[in-house]
């Protein structure tokens, strides 16, 4: 989305120096030049998204357990490898990762532990996140009865949703979110629409490394930051024209 505004402009740029309109090509161009490069590709927007997005959730190496605990990991999608076997995608793993800490951690403290994996299969690849975040839980030591599987939804909304209707199935004392940093405001706030208030556990954050040469990777962080506000803005305009599924 972001970082297709640059080659937009630069296009829309030609196309005017085409049509011989010289000024307005140039005012184009020094678009590009004045915001694209010291704003987005320096990290000097990436830093100021992202800040209100991460910075209110704190990583704690071992929360206080309840006797009863719900682990929620939040699906990140899932890719085909070259030798086409369907995996996690690159920052589903620091999620998985985080989600087994936990339930180590928790069963250390001799607590009853049992994790959620959310995710259906939005790319029909033929699996669902949750089918295949539960062979990696597994394989990092987590028992597969202490394992319950959400495997319908297709968006962090629906997570929030389908979620819910599991939880209200079972006994909790505590409940815990894990999802990246990045991602964690706007599936708080998906959750708080269905009267489920977690708490959020970060698996992972994204930090800028400022520099005076724009590069990709700002560009890249932008936009993802970009897509979280929209979601947040998207909720809330929902919510305004009733759009939105009601409380349950």
């Amino acid at each position: 989305m972001i970082t297709l505004l640059p080659l937009a402009l630069l296009l829309l740029t030609g196309f005017f120096i085409f049509l011989n309109a010289r000024k307005t090509a140039i005012a184009l161009w020094l678009v590009v030049i004045i915001i694209f490069w010291p704003i987005i590709g320096t990290g000097l927007l990436a830093s100021l998204l992202l800040k209100p997005l991460q910075e209110h959730y704190t990583y704690f190496a071992t929360p206080d357990w309840g006797a009863r605990n719900i682990i929620v990991v939040l699906g990140a999608q899932s890719v085909t490898s070259p030798k086409k076997a369907i995996i996690p995608q690159v920052i589903a793993y620091s999620r998985i990762y985080e989600a087994a800490r936990l339930y180590m951690s928790c069963k250390k403290a001799t607590k009853e532990c049992v994790i959620i994996t959310s995710g259906g299969d939005p790319r029909n690849k033929g699996r669902s996140e949750a089918d295949i975040y539960q062979e990696y839980l597994i394989n990092l030591g987590v028992n597969p009865k202490d394992i319950i599987k959400e495997t319908h939804s297709n968006n962090t909304f629906q997570n929030a949703e389908f979620t819910k209707a599991i939880l209200v199935t079972r006994k909790f004392d505590k409940l815990f979110l894990v999802t990246s940093g990045i991602h964690l405001k706007r599936s708080m706030l998906y959750f708080s629409h269905f009267d489920v208030n977690p708490i959020a556990m970060p698996a992972d954050y994204i930090a800028i490394s400022k520099s005076f040469f724009p590069n990709g990777y700002n560009f890249a962080i932008t936009d993802y930051a970009a897509h979280e506000y929209i979601g947040i803005g998207r909720y809330y305009f929902y919510n305004f024209m009733g759009w939105n599924k009601p409380e349950k």
